[in-house]
């Protein structure tokens, strides 16, 4: 098991593998992972996050709409017809995956695949993710939902 300290106090616990699966602090999701989970901010009613008028389904259970913030891992982003507008900003080729940084929302998205993209540096696409695959936050208090 291990424990993952922030500001001197203790955040979660729980064995590696339930830590990167369930984060329960979006502080923890922003350092968890190679590279660290994408962070955006959206607002979240009825199964869907909203990030900058573009609604993403998402598998959450919290009832009451709010603002929040939508993680998803660089393994679980994906390049679909319909999404997140995004730009690629670069391709970096790692040998047996790549990572490719995009600017979308006005941050730097990852995306880490071990095949490589059919995508150059410049090309405009959409993301978007399985709706389980996301994790939400509470934006204001950081909390998982």
């Amino acid at each position: 098991r291990i424990a993952v300290f922030m500001d001197g106090r203790i955040v979660q616990v729980g064995t590696p593998r339930e830590v990167f699966a369930r984060l329960q602090a979006r502080a923890v999701a922003g350092f968890i992972g190679t590279p660290p989970m994408n962070l955006l901010d959206g607002a979240w009613q009825g199964g869907v996050v909203t990030v900058l008028g573009h609604a993403l389904p998402v598998a959450a259970d919290s009832a009451a709409a709010r603002d929040v913030t939508l993680g998803v891992r660089p393994g679980d982003v994906r390049i679909v017809e319909r999404g997140l507008p995004a730009h690629v900003e670069r391709i970096e080729d790692l040998g047996d995956s790549s990572i490719v940084s995009f600017l979308a929302a006005g941050k730097l998205v990852k995306l880490k695949s071990d095949r490589p993209p059919a995508l150059r540096e410049g090309d405009d696409v959409a993301l978007g993710f399985a709706p389980g695959a996301a994790h939400l936050f509470d934006r204001s208090t950081g909390v998982r939902l």
